[in-house]
């Protein structure tokens, strides 16, 4: 399942992000990631800067949480 869509999906993303994910997951209990939704950050619970926030919808490269250093992804 899960990691056959990882194999596909890998390719497509940048050497340097893939291995800012991985140290972040190693580091943050295995979540890499954290959804920033309401203003917060889902990972940490903190509240996000509107920029920052503007930033992670914007931008092609990771924006990280300030707080707690995970990839914000932000729909």
């Amino acid at each position: 399942g899960l990691e056959e869509q990882r194999e596909v999906i890998a390719p497509e993303i940048p050497p340097v992000t893939l291995v800012l994910y991985e140290t972040l997951r190693k580091g943050k209990d295995g979540l890499g990631v954290a959804k920033g939704e309401r203003g917060l950050c889902q990972g940490c619970r903190i509240a996000l800067p509107t920029m920052e926030l503007q930033r992670a919808r914007s931008s092609r490269v990771p924006v990280q949480c300030s707080s707690c250093r995970r990839i914000l992804h932000v729909v």
